[in-house]
């Protein structure tokens, strides 16, 4: 029997690199004006509202309204609101920002599209905040693969090297109440402060599919009252959930949901098959980012790169152009940003994001 083969192999994974990269100025505004307007022959006037075929300004690469004469192009009013950049490079932005597994580097963006590491940070800026807003937030049923992640504020190695024993390291992850962490530098204080956990729930597919849908969140630690927020949001009754041994999932039992642990101080499975993989993939690839792409993370900017590593394991065995029309379709149909507009004028985002704004966004969409 034929060895199954890698998806990444295949020839869905590679089938409109080539398409995009040999695309004329022309050809890929068209396919901006029909992912936004699912025509390329009649337009719609983000002013007066009117749909219709409009007069071509064709020197401008714009339209003038033929009901209130205002003048639009393909990105005006969108998440590329005010663009600097060719269409083209557009494109090839976004199909390098695709074709990565763990995610990609903003300074290897600027150098393999010859434009300032600034205009990469901005505009991947507001890919991931589509991408955040785009989550599918609807509850999941079934198997459920839920786990935590700590990711940030790991401290620094000391300069002189010591013996660490198993007591030196519990008095360093531990921290008394009302006492200072022991054996930390100041430096190293502030910088666990940024440590956050991202819990991830993983819904099986078929035998064989592995994750068929994932959510990951933000949020200050793995205890009961975040897995119980999340289960009661974003899991749906009488599904199964599948976790390691940590006491947080403890209140799992007794509820509508039915829980099972594997041990993982013991087994990575039981022998009934109770394991948490699915999770542990998610997690996995975030931490490849972490380690070998960005090099860590900061809290204000998280849950964007989590959101992101959402949309990679979902959309993983898409083919290629499946992947970049569903971006490129998600900025054209976005509003103009609002954390990355005006990024490097000093108008930023306030704050981090954490499971709090997706319930408030499902609360103001059942409003």
């Amino acid at each position: 029997m034929a060895k199954k083969k890698n998806h990444l192999h295949s020839k869905e994974a590679h089938n409109y690199a080539g398409i995009c990269r040999d695309m004329t100025e022309d050809e890929a505004e068209a396919l901006f004006a029909e992912l936004r307007w699912g025509s390329t022959n009649e337009q719609g006037c983000p002013d007066c509202g009117c749909f219709r075929r409009h007069y071509r300004l064709k020197t401008k690469r714009r339209w003038r309204c033929a009901d209130c004469v205002h003048e639009f192009s393909a990105t005006s009013r969108t998440a590329f609101h005010a663009r600097k950049l060719s269409f083209r490079r557009l494109l090839g932005m976004l199909l390098f920002y695709e074709s990565g597994a763990k995610g990609r580097s903003i300074a290897e963006a600027s150098r393999e599209l010859g434009v300032q590491v600034n205009t990469v940070l901005t505009n991947l800026g507001k890919v991931r905040e589509m991408l955040v807003n785009k989550m599918d937030l609807s509850p999941l049923k079934g198997l459920i693969h839920m786990d935590g992640i700590h990711l940030g504020g790991k401290p620094r190695k000391p300069n002189n090297r010591v013996k660490v024993t198993s007591e030196v390291m519990k008095a360093k992850l531990t921290k008394p109440k009302g006492k200072k962490f022991v054996g930390m530098s100041r430096a190293n204080q502030q910088r666990r402060k940024n440590r956050r956990v991202v819990l991830s729930l993983c819904l099986a597919g078929q035998k064989g599919e592995g994750t068929s849908r994932s959510m990951g969140f933000v949020t200050n630690g793995e205890n009961e009252q975040n897995v119980m927020t999340l289960t009661d949001n974003f899991v749906e009754p009488n599904s199964m959930i599948w976790s390691d041994e940590n006491p947080a999932y403890g209140r799992l039992q007794g509820t509508d949901v039915e829980h099972y642990a594997v041990p993982h101080s013991s087994m990575f499975c039981t022998p009934d098959g109770v394991n948490n993989n699915m999770s542990e993939c998610w997690n996995s690839r975030i931490r490849r980012y972490e380690y070998g792409v960005g090099h860590g993370f900061r809290p204000k900017y998280l849950q964007d790169y989590v959101c992101e590593m959402v949309w990679r394991e979902n959309f993983r065995r898409e083919c290629q152009k499946t992947r970049i029309h569903y971006l490129l379709k998600g900025m054209m149909q976005a509003p103009p940003s609002c954390w990355w507009k005006g990024y490097f004028q000093g108008h930023r985002r306030e704050g981090e994001l954490t499971v709090a704004y997706f319930l408030e966004r499902m609360r103001q969409k059942t409003a």
